[in-house]
């Protein structure tokens, strides 16, 4: 378990253009790597391998009319 940290001082860039003033919250998190199965007719088990490995991001912002803003970016 790691200890809670706070935002302050961080800036966020995304494609060239400088966001960080409009994000209110960011969230990242991986989801289940899929199974992939590979097993062959001369084994007396199954064998897995980890496939793909799928993700989400979200981000709550605030609306920046400004050009070039972060809804430009997104």
């Amino acid at each position: 378990m790691s200890a809670k940290t706070t935002g302050l001082g961080d800036d966020l860039y995304m494609t060239g253009y400088h966001i960080g003033g409009a994000i209110r919250q960011l969230t990242a998190g991986g989801g289940p790597t899929s199974q992939l199965d590979v097993t062959d007719i001369t084994q007396s088990a199954h064998h897995r391998l980890g496939g793909q490995r799928t993700g989400k991001f979200a981000v709550v912002s605030y609306l920046d009319v400004a050009v070039p803003g972060a809804h430009t970016a997104f």
